[in-house]
């Protein structure tokens, strides 16, 4: 049951689909394929080397290193990998494939502050354990991490709270070392926010190459406004070309440019930009609560971002708590316009504009578009 509910999660199954909102329908998004680099560090002090080793695929890391943090920029990918793997191996598990691993996806923050790394995986399995079999649900777990067949990938360390983080990462570092033969540990955090507290291989998501950035353009526009799009980037907008080696902004950069045949002047221009054409898509079809007036929602979502930001709840919120933060109505200048928006209203047409997501929770579609409406 586990097993089939992972599969049919929408956060999950989508990489199975990949298929992108547009304006107007459906269009197949060409895939991004990203490349990777373990990091291999030889010597101590002075004679200290890093080296850059390529791989083929993720598939080469979790064959070569049964424990290990994927380092990347933020909007690189790094919860859609393992989100990816979770989903091949709970289709393998299902299939009765030889040596298949039970797939454990968990948000490191959602650890309480005094939680041990095994109660924490305990609480997560019984949590995504549909059916309420809570005591099978956890022999299961036991068993399948003491017979080497689990597979935890434990997503965005940059977002795990504050409150004894260090005690927190030493138990973690702890629980890697045991690891039993035959399981599979991999953690994923911003590159920048990790310093090394869990000791394990680090690999990276390498940013794209122009002619990444390039053949995805043109796949995903057509040979024409692809051509003008890479025009765009290389001859008036050098200072988005380090954004664009990132697959969550290239994604934005395209739409955006799909829509309004240019390219924003920055980077806060691209969210603005990139939000009210989610809205504008929104608009006009019927929705089960009334439209509440786009610079309304974009207030209110502003406040429950800035809240979410300041108590360091990451990106998942009890629905209640975050009903109780987004305001019954905002007021709008210059003519300080009052707009009613009732919480449950807000939530409802949030998700549908692809802005907030969570199963039976609430967060931001990403991290970057929490931080952008908090700001």
């Amino acid at each position: 049951q586990y097993l089939v509910h992972l599969c049919v999660n929408p956060e999950f199954h989508q990489w199975q689909r990949r298929y992108v909102a547009l304006s107007g329908g459906y269009r197949a998004a060409p895939e991004l394929t990203p490349s990777y680099s373990a990091i291999l560090v030889r010597g101590e002090g002075p004679q200290r080397q890093i080296e850059r080793v390529p791989l083929p695929d993720i598939r080469s890391a979790l064959d070569s290193h049964a424990r290990f943090i994927l380092l990347a920029q933020p909007g690189a990918g790094k919860t859609t990998v393992l989100q990816r793997i979770a989903l091949d191996k709970a289709l393998a598990y299902l299939q009765d494939n030889a040596g298949a691993q039970l797939p454990l996806f968990v948000r490191l923050s959602a650890q309480q502050a005094d939680e041990t790394p095994r109660a924490f995986l305990e609480r997560m399995w019984r949590e995504q354990m549909p059916g309420g079999h809570v005591d099978a649900a956890e022999g299961e777990l036991r068993d399948a991490l003491h017979q080497g067949r689990l597979c935890i990938l434990a997503d965005a360390l940059n977002e795990a709270r504050r409150e004894q983080y260090t005690e927190r990462m030493h138990d973690w570092r702890d629980f890697a070392t045991d690891l039993p033969a035959g399981n599979h540990l991999v953690f994923s955090c911003r590159k920048l926010d990790y310093a090394g507290e869990l000791a394990v291989q680090q690999v990276e998501i390498d940013p794209l190459t122009p002619a990444q950035i390039e053949d995805f353009a043109v796949r995903y526009l057509d040979a024409t406004q692809g051509a003008a799009f890479w025009a765009a980037l290389q001859e008036r907008h050098a200072d988005l070309r380090e954004l664009a080696a990132t697959p969550y902004y290239l994604h934005m950069l395209v739409d955006v440019f799909a829509a309004q045949g240019d390219l924003p002047a920055n980077r806060a221009r691209l969210f603005e930009q990139f939000v009210f054409e989610l809205f504008k898509r929104e608009q006009g079809k019927r929705h089960a609560v009334p439209w509440i007036d786009p610079a309304a929602q974009h207030l209110a979502l502003s406040d429950l971002a800035f809240a979410m930001q300041e108590v360091g709840e990451g990106t998942q919120v009890e629905v209640k708590w975050a009903r109780d933060r987004l305001p019954s109505q905002v007021t709008l200048p210059p003519d300080e316009r009052t707009v009613a928006t009732p919480p449950d209203n807000l939530l409802t047409l949030a998700r549908a504009a692809s802005l907030l997501a969570g199963d039976g929770m609430v967060k931001f579609t990403h991290h970057l578009m929490q931080e952008y409406f908090a700001a």
